[in-house]
Parts: C-alpha cells; structure tokens; sequence
C-alpha cells in the first residue's frame, strides 16, 4: 500500500511539474505545431472544452463543435504548407494569458500556390492541466507582392 501511495504521489508531482514547465507561448507553439502534424489528439489537448474559436468570420462554440466542422480542414491544409513564425509576443496576468502570433504560410494547397500571413491571437487559462486555450481568433491575408517605385 505504501508503494501505491508514493507511486500515486510521483505520478501527481510529475503532472504538476510538467504542468508548470509549460508557459503559454509553448502551448501556443506545441498547438500549432499538433496542427501542423494533424495530430488531432494532441490539438484537442490544448483546447479547453468551452473553446470559442473565430476563424474567417465564422464561430465554433466548442472544441467538440471544432473537432466535427473544421479542425480536419484546418489540419490538412495547413499540413500542407511551410510555417514560418515572424512575431510571437505573449502576457500573463494570474491565471490568463494571451499569445499573438504571426506566421507565414507558403506552399502548395490543392494545385494552388499559398503565400499568406496569418495572425493567430489565443487566450489561455491556467488550471490542474496546465495551460489550455479558451479562445482562438485567426485571420489571414495574401502576401502582396513587392511594387517597383
């Protein structure tokens, strides 16, 4: 019995460790990279279950709602594509934080060259797990191409 309680005891230290070795910006990092590995698992892991994500003028009240309509279209396309980060910035005040990123996406998506810059701006909030994200907001915009004088 004691054995069981010391195992428990060092499961519960390393979750909590683990827990608070996380910041927000490597959240934000380890969820875009899960993105791009179409690791769905690990995408929903960071979600909090109450996520509100806005993406392109549309809304996803939940990382259920995300996980059935849009996250298998996010995950392929941008699996696709080279992920560049240009900015990434970050604050935290108590249990809630905020990382905004910029990216540049480029490849190819369905025979269609892709040259955007995308701005990421997620809320998180600390809880037992850890860091987790309680909202999402994404826009893009094609990189214009540089205009002689």
């Amino acid at each position: 019995m004691k054995a069981v309680l010391v195992f428990a005891i060092a499961l519960l230290w390393s979750v909590n460790a683990k827990a608070a070795g996380e910041t927000p910006s490597s959240v934000a990092e380890a969820f875009a990279t899960a993105l791009s590995a179409a690791d769905q698992d690990a995408v929903k892991r960071y979600l909090s279950p109450d996520v509100l994500i806005y993406e392109t003028g549309g809304q996803e009240a939940s990382r259920a709602e995300y996980a059935s309509h849009h996250l298998g279209a996010d995950m392929a396309f941008i699996a696709k594509l080279k992920r560049s980060t240009l900015s990434r910035q970050e604050g935290v005040g108590g249990d809630l934080a905020w990382v905004a990123t910029r990216t540049r996406l480029t490849g190819t998506y369905k025979d269609k060259p892709v040259d955007l810059y995308s701005t990421e701006s997620l809320v998180l909030k600390r809880g037992p797990d850890g860091w987790r994200i309680i909202h999402v907001h994404w826009s893009s915009a094609p990189v214009e191409p540089l205009k002689s004088p």
